[in-house]
């Protein structure tokens, strides 16, 4: 069966193979359908080399060259223009479809302004060396995985303020629960030469483990202000519609000072403890080897996004109680923090004084 699903003769891989390239050259590809909801660039890229019967280092080669390396860069984040044109016009998609697979669609949503090099507050970090990773950056719920009718990748799990899936009510993971391999799903093919079809997007690279087998946990929350305003960000993530509109980007500015402050090793501030203690929450260790809130494990961000909700449930009383009680100075809440609301400067003004406490 080709890819327009007739039954034709078998023929050899190579020639196969051939006859796929020569239909890429075509205005339009034989198949171009488009991103699935929320999809990423990586993933839909992957997916329609998969439907062409090519291997994903093929297909870039074809929209590429072969002086241009498509996949040692974060191509979700640096996603070049001409790429997302040849992609669109090949499948018929509209551009701002295209741009939304991309993390740049979340500029003047959850972060300010895009830039493709250093951390992008919100975004998970690759941690790209050559065409491996480092670090741990893109998230998965198998629930989701083994629910689509064919899998695939979300933007909302590059996100580090999302760490459970709210469609499912289960924590998500950011490695092979196998091998604890990072997900590179495009380097299921590579070392099998003779082989086009490198399995399912949804299995681990190095050990084959299907993440839709993943054993789940269910999210642990707090209290309950936190758990609402938890739940909405998420689902605004999840949706589009006026209902969910999304927030203004210095709420989650001030969310992700606030999340800066807990990860950061001030002598003289604890908003961590002091949150963790009004809601009975249990003591957790942050490793010390990671300093930006992007680059902590799931479980740490899950503890420190939650309690910075607690905080903006009730912005103005529960700062003010920090600050009497020692656990925020005025100088950690301005430091580094330049785009600021005003309902903030105006909370933050009055603990200027500290012998007024």
């Amino acid at each position: 069966m080709d890819c327009l699903g007739r039954n034709l003769p078998r023929a050899k891989k190579g020639r196969r193979s051939r006859n796929a390239r020569d239909a890429l050259t075509r205005p339009l590809w034989p198949v171009h359908f488009k991103p699935l909801p929320d999809e990423l660039l990586s993933s839909w890229l992957v997916r329609l080399a998969s439907a062409h019967g090519l291997k994903v280092q093929t297909l870039s080669r074809l929209l590429a060259g072969s002086d241009y390396q498509l996949w040692n860069r974060d191509l979700d984040r640096v996603s070049p223009a001409w790429l997302l044109d040849a992609l669109c016009w090949k499948t018929a998609t509209p551009p701002e479809v295209g741009v939304g697979t991309t993390l740049k669609a979340y500029e003047g949503k959850i972060y300010r302004t895009f830039h493709d090099s250093y951390v992008l507050p919100w975004i998970l970090p690759l941690k790209m060396y050559h065409r491996t990773r480092r670090g741990y950056g893109l998230q998965f719920c198998g629930r989701c995985l083994a629910t689509d009718p064919e899998p695939y990748f979300r933007k909302r799990w590059r996100v580090a303020f999302y760490t459970w899936c709210a469609i499912h009510n289960v924590m998500l993971q950011d490695r092979c629960p196998n091998c604890g391999a990072p997900v590179i799903f495009q380097r299921r093919e590579l070392g099998r030469p003779k082989e086009v079809d490198g399995g399912s997007i949804a299995q681990c690279y190095a050990c084959d483990f299907d993440f839709r087998e993943s054993p789940v946990a269910a999210p642990v929350f707090y209290e309950e202000s936190a758990q609402r305003a938890f739940d909405l960000a998420a689902r605004r993530l999840e949706h589009h519609g006026p209902w969910c509109k999304p927030r203004s980007v210095r709420y989650y500015n001030v969310l992700h000072h606030l999340c800066w402050m807990m990860t950061a090793h001030y002598r003289n501030a604890r908003p961590l403890e002091f949150a963790g203690r009004q809601v009975g929450a249990p003591e957790l260790l942050l490793s010390s080897q990671s300093r930006t809130f992007e680059m902590r494990s799931i479980a740490e961000r899950h503890h420190m996004v939650q309690l910075g909700f607690w905080y903006l449930a009730e912005m103005k009383e529960r700062l003010t109680a920090a600050w009497h009680d020692g656990a925020v100075t005025y100088s950690a809440l301005l430091r580094d923090f330049e785009d600021r609301p005003k309902p903030y400067n105006e909370i933050v003004a009055r603990f200027s004084d500290w012998r007024s406490r």
